[in-house]
């Protein structure tokens, strides 16, 4: 399933409930993205921890319409820790989001990340936003 958000002038589509980004369409260039990869290898958003998951692809498991108007569509894709997960990823709720604008020829992205009274520790080495972009000329 996927979901698509286009202003005009970019089009982005996304993977629904995970928000992988699987193609970006900008100035007459279809998917700026390798289409070569899987779906979930062209864009998406990654950790890595000591002591708790270590590397991680964030894969959302809820996705919600945060708002839609003629100005702003903002986009949620939510992965929400679950202790019988504990070890495998840590304990954090993740919110990934995606903002487009009206008239703007690009997209925000920004996280939530979230975590809880009780739950347990973990050291978070990185986290990041991976674009592989398509060698095709």
């Amino acid at each position: 399933m996927q979901v698509i958000i286009d202003n005009g002038i970019v089009q982005i589509t996304l993977s629904k409930p995970e928000g992988h980004v699987i193609g970006i369409s900008y100035n007459g260039i279809h998917n700026v993205l390798e289409t070569k990869n899987n779906p979930e290898n062209r864009g998406y958003w990654d950790l890595n921890s000591d002591g708790s998951g270590g590397y991680d692809r964030i894969r959302g498991t809820k996705f919600t319409v945060i708002k839609e108007d003629e100005n702003q569509v903002e986009l949620s894709f939510l992965r929400s820790w679950d202790p019988s997960v504990k070890g495998k990823h840590v304990p954090l709720n993740i919110d990934k989001r995606f903002v487009m604008l009206r008239g703007c020829s690009g997209f925000y992205s920004y996280g939530i990340y979230e975590r809880l009274e009780g739950w347990p520790g973990f050291k978070l080495g990185e986290t990041r936003i991976a674009f592989k972009l398509s060698n095709h000329k």
